[in-house]
């Protein structure tokens, strides 16, 4: 599992989503005692290098969110090996043992990643990965079957929202089928915006500000 320091220490973030749907994220670690803190702002804390915090889901399970090192790999694989439905869009995770291997080697050398964690398991795995410019990037998520609807796909793409943002990237951008409508739904509450016409697949952009909030 990957390791979760702060300053050498531990910190411990735990988000929870209350009946109106708000985020709630309470942390505390070395030198950080913020209490109801908007959930962006903690994502903020969260994407330190090297840095990963405790989270509670919408049934107030912890799982463990961060950075996705290359050394959790296998991991990573684990989890898209036994992903279903596979295909689950756009032809990804790959159906092929070894081409999805290399689908993941290659998102791994390539993107900024990121996991959610049940213990040393891979629930949860996300990808930005930047163009030319490092200003622009593509987002993709993917959640284990047993772990949709729980609220992880949200903290982890508030996460990333901010992560990119720290990095200075403009705008992100990714790709959906028009009928995922749980895909839809999560990315919309996030910012993004459909753009160009109605096809089977449509590109989603999200605009970067330098404010904390989609």
């Amino acid at each position: 599992m990957l390791a979760c320091f702060a300053k050498g220490k531990p910190l411990v973030c735990f988000f929870r989503l209350t009946p109106g749907g708000n985020h709630i994220a309470n942390m505390s670690g070395p030198g950080l005692q913020v209490p109801a803190l908007h959930p962006l702002k903690g994502a903020k804390a969260l994407m330190a290098p090297k840095q990963c915090v405790t989270c509670l889901d919408k049934l107030g399970r912890p799982f463990s969110l961060g950075p996705c090192l290359p050394d959790s790999r296998n991991s990573v694989l684990k989890m898209y090996d036994a992903f279903d439905p596979m295909p689950a869009s756009q032809g990804l995770p790959p159906e092929n043992p070894e081409t999805r291997s290399q689908w993941v080697d290659t998102i791994i050398k390539n993107a900024h990643c990121f996991a959610a964690w049940e213990g040393d398991s891979v629930v949860g795995h996300a990808a930005l990965l930047p163009n030319e410019t490092a200003l622009e990037g593509e987002y993709l998520i993917f959640v284990s079957k047993g772990y949709r609807n729980r609220g992880l796909g949200t903290l982890i793409t508030l996460a990333v929202i901010e992560f990119a943002r720290q990095k200075g990237m403009t705008r992100l951008w990714l790709e959906v089928e028009t009928f995922n409508f749980a895909a839809v739904n999560l990315y919309r509450k996030m910012g993004f915006r459909f753009c160009g016409g109605f096809t089977c697949e449509r590109m989603m952009t999200l605009e970067i500000g330098s404010q904390l909030c989609p």
